[in-house]
């Protein structure tokens, strides 16, 4: 060990002494020490101040989100029984079902299902898309314009929820409106307009050949696709939303048909013999083919118009038009 080293040591060994720590190590000690202990009152009681406040924020969160849920009325579109567990194979609550048009108090939501206790003081579970919203139940029945026909095919009695709520859906996309009062307008759109369209659905006796609101499968999967006539004021928009073999939905067309009062009937490959116009031409004339699956067909001003399913799109020929 060299001098100059012998001379430091005895230096801070002095300092030592006297009370003084080693000042090479003063600062990395006192900061240390003090804006630690500071640190932990002062960055504990600023975090424990955060933590009340975010924790306030976010129970207040989840009580608002809760309560917009919770205790809200959900009222079915089907007939529905009720489950003691969110299966469908779950025992019954009760052995009768809960009807169409019935309003049930929302408890809980887990994942596909609701827990609802009804009016009858009955608890337990049903699938979502069984039940809208008070609101939109009224904007369902104000879809239907001929409600006071007995004899009509009522919407909400012969058509599945999925239907229904494909709907639904198309009429928020087009922001249409049914025939509702400006309350019930602002609960499903947020806001008021007054220029916005009404359509509606005018179904026809039961019986009839023709109807506006049909199910039936257009692509040949089994499974049943929806098709409906919505009218307006000047014209009607043909709507038709496809499903695949899980009842999913996956395409959906529209098409304008100007004037109102239409109707159309189902065809069916194995009960219409008559050959078809598809779209097809040879030699710039038409080729006449059967049908591969169900189509639909409107008659306008003598003109019969078949709609049919080709490459996955949903074709318009004109049949007797000339």
């Amino acid at each position: 060990m060299n001098h100059s080293s012998n001379q430091s040591l005895k230096k801070q060994e002095e300092l030592a002494k006297k009370g003084h720590p080693n000042p090479e190590d003063e600062p990395i000690i006192i900061l240390e020490s003090k804006v630690w202990r500071r640190g932990i009152f002062r960055n504990n009681g600023f975090v424990l101040l955060i933590g009340i406040v975010i924790g306030a924020g976010l129970l207040a969160l989840g009580w608002s989100i809760l309560g917009e849920k919770s205790g809200e009325e959900q009222v079915l579109i089907t007939n529905v029984f009720l489950r003691a567990t969110p299966s469908q194979a779950a025992e019954k609550v009760r052995e009768a079902s809960y009807k169409q048009g019935e309003r049930m108090v929302l408890l809980e939501e887990v994942g596909e299902w609701f827990k609802l206790r009804g009016k009858d003081g009955f608890e337990g579970f049903m699938k979502k898309d069984y039940l809208v919203t008070a609101a939109e139940f009224d904007f369902f029945k104000g879809m239907i314009g001929n409600t006071s026909d007995e004899k009509a095919v009522i919407f909400f009695d012969n058509h599945p929820t999925r239907f229904k709520k494909a709907l639904l859906d198309f009429y928020k996309k087009n922001e249409w409106k049914s025939a509702i009062d400006t309350k019930t307008e602002k609960k499903i759109y947020g806001n008021l307009d007054f220029e916005r369209e009404i359509r509606q659905v005018f179904t026809k006796d039961n019986q009839a050949s023709t109807n506006t609101m049909i199910a039936t499968d257009l692509n040949g999967n089994g499974k049943n696709d929806f098709v409906c006539l919505l009218r307006g004021q000047e014209n009607e928009e043909l709507f038709v939303q496809l499903y695949n073999k899980n009842n999913q939905p996956t395409e959906a067309f529209s098409y304008t048909i100007e004037g109102i009062g239409h109707s159309f009937k189902i065809l069916i490959e194995s009960m219409e013999f008559r050959a078809w116009f598809l779209g097809d031409y040879d030699n710039g004339e038409k080729v006449y083919d059967t049908l591969n699956d169900n189509s639909i067909l409107l008659n306008i001003d003598g003109c019969d118009i078949l709609f049919h399913l080709k490459d996955s799109f949903l074709e318009k020929s004109e049949q007797d038009c000339e």
